[in-house]
């Protein structure tokens, strides 16, 4: 992939947890969240159960964006 988080992990198999770093204002950083986050949940549920009858529970996805740009933002 020639884009990725910086970072993201699970905790106790409730939380994912995204952590994002810019320099740059990005009014786009909801839509890159929504994209890493199905990511995520992509390596952590097989097809198995995507396409088993039975509901699949996911981890809460929780977002941060560490924003160090000079703009303010």
């Amino acid at each position: 992939m020639d884009r990725g988080n910086d970072l993201s992990f699970t905790i106790e198999d409730k939380l994912v947890v995204l952590f994002e770093h810019q320099s740059s204002k990005n009014e786009n950083m909801t839509l890159r969240d929504l994209i890493y986050c199905a990511r995520v949940y992509e390596l952590i549920i097989s097809n198995g159960m995507l396409y088993s009858e039975k509901r699949v529970n996911i981890p809460t996805p929780e977002f941060y964006v560490l924003y160090n740009g000079k703009k303010e933002f």
